[in-house]
């Protein structure tokens, strides 16, 4: 399964970037500059008494640059010690 389709949506200014994400495995360090945006959108929902139109809360991860941090494996770390 695409890992971008597991932890949300990764929308990039390139192919290449997009796929650099989507090689970083559960557990990388990862070294992210950016900024965060929060905003909210009108959404309509269903209830018991019909549709509503709600605001709508939204939190935007923009990335202007990353990095995966070197570590050392883990077999490496315990002949280390």
């Amino acid at each position: 399964m695409d890992p971008r389709k597991q932890t949300g949506i990764c929308e990039s200014d390139t192919d290449s970037r997009a796929d650099y994400m989507a090689d970083i495995r559960k557990g990388d360090h990862v070294f992210i500059e950016g900024e965060l945006v929060y905003r909210e959108y009108e959404r309509t929902i269903e209830t018991d008494s019909g549709p509503v139109k709600v605001m709508w809360p939204l939190t935007e991860i923009i990335v202007e640059s990353a990095s995966v941090m070197n570590r050392k494996d883990k077999e490496e770390r315990k002949g280390a010690a």
